[in-house]
């Protein structure tokens, strides 16, 4: 007996934009890839829902601002807004704010990190600028900054 296809679902109130840049989605609900789109992304926005990429990226702004934004593999952003951030891979990013934790399982090379709870990183971890609120700053290996 064959196997089951999955069935591509477009929800309702998504919006695709295409320019120059690249592809953006945007979202009130969850977004969640599993793949590659075959172009480059823009920007990915929920906007009362989570983000989860099972891809590595490289894009200009993922934001979930009532929700978490979670990325398996290596990210390249300039700016990553949401509830909470985990990544599980390297992180490269302009602009880090979260109004809860962040945690990186891997490298974090940020310019600019705003986070209400606790910045943690498994890896090296390079920022210039970082302020944190309510929470601590936690690194489990070698880290350096300005």
């Amino acid at each position: 007996m064959g196997r089951k296809k999955e069935a591509f679902v477009v929800p309702s109130g998504l919006i695709l934009n295409q320019s120059d840049d690249g592809l953006s989605i945007e979202h009130s609900g969850d977004i969640v890839l599993h793949g590659s789109l075959g172009m480059p992304l823009h920007r990915i926005s929920s906007t009362k829902g989570s983000i989860t990429l099972h891809v590595p990226l490289e894009m200009n702004e993922i934001t979930a601002p009532k929700g978490q934004v979670t990325i398996y593999g290596t990210a390249n952003a300039n700016e990553i807004n949401a509830q909470h951030i985990e990544i599980d891979g390297d992180l490269r990013a302009d602009r880090i704010r979260a109004n809860g934790t962040v945690t990186i399982h891997g490298s974090a090379f940020v310019s600019d990190v705003d986070v209400q709870g606790n910045f943690v990183v498994h890896g090296a971890c390079e920022v210039n600028n970082i302020h944190t609120k309510r929470g601590n700053i936690i690194l489990h290996r070698g880290s350096s900054s300005d």
